[in-house]
């Protein structure tokens, strides 16, 4: 910025400043140690940042995958219930078929037997 610029009091960001106020650039800060507000960030600790969120997803991921693995677990005990559960339905409904099989069977004797009978009556 030129020295006319800042004595008509203008200054690059539009600031309104006096004349004859001189704006002074402050000196580099060489030796401090820490993240300052001005401070560059080193790639020591760029990559810490890096490797410490890297490692909490992939502990998010390992902690995600086991409980997965407690759903598929409890998911295929339901179903093994699920098929005992109807294997005993299935088996019920093979006995009552046989009970079935074994009531017709009755009903066709009494019906020769009847048919047998009712002419025998009639004469």
């Amino acid at each position: 910025m030129k020295q006319a610029e800042l004595d008509a009091g203008l200054r690059g960001d539009g600031l309104i400043l006096p004349r004859g106020t001189r704006i002074l650039k402050r000196p580099p800060l060489r030796g401090r140690t820490g993240l300052g507000y001005h401070d560059a960030v080193a790639w020591d600790q760029v990559a810490v940042i890096v490797v410490t969120v890297v490692l909490a997803v992939l502990a998010g991921i390992v902690y995600n995958n086991r409980r997965f693995d407690d759903v598929h677990r409890r998911i295929d005990d339901l179903r093994a219930d699920m098929n005992a559960r109807f294997a005993q339905v299935d088996a019920r409904f093979a006995q009552v078929d046989a009970r079935l099989g074994e009531l017709r069977e009755d009903l066709r004797e009494i019906r020769g037997l009847l048919q047998e009978a009712l002419p025998a009556r009639t004469c």
